[in-house]
């Protein structure tokens, strides 16, 4: 069995995006209820200067994040998209959507918005259905263009 590093990725600043709250109220999110826990990855993260990348489950840890693209059909929607838990007790949801940046002198990690597995994968009886699954990434690749306008 092959090992698969984890990679780490250099960055300088971890910022919030300004439509954060409005597209993680979306999906049930208040943003304000979870800002603690908003501000204790983003702070792990600027402290480390550094974000791990995993790809197995047997490496998944609070402050890693994974390729959102690797899911099967997820591709081209959730290129360039990483998704970590933003808790730090084990919990699967809710995941914080997060995207690079290249700026003249580094790498911005930029916190999109706040979703459960089940709104960027799919319900399980929706993962049968790519016209389904499709609709579900259309929509999270709008709103993440929407929230990378920001940044301009």
């Amino acid at each position: 069995m092959q090992d698969i590093k984890i990679e780490r990725k250099n960055v300088e600043e971890v910022t919030i995006n300004t439509l954060f709250g409005v597209l993680s109220d979306h999906y049930g999110y208040d943003y304000e209820e979870w800002l603690d826990e908003i501000i204790e990855l983003q702070t792990k993260w600027e402290n480390q200067g550094y974000i791990e990348i995993y790809q197995t489950y047997e490496d998944k840890e609070w402050g890693r994040v994974k390729d959102s693209s690797l899911a099967q059909g997820a591709s081209p929607y959730y290129i360039g998209l990483f998704h970590a838990r933003l808790l730090n007790d084990r919990a699967n949801d809710p995941l914080v959507i997060i995207k690079f940046h290249e700026t003249k002198t580094g790498q911005l990690a930029d916190m999109k918005l706040m979703v459960d597995h089940d709104d960027i994968f799919g319900l399980k009886n929706q993962k049968k259905s790519p016209e389904q699954l499709r609709s579900i990434r259309v929509q999270l690749d709008k709103f993440i263009q929407d929230a990378d306008l920001t940044l301009t």
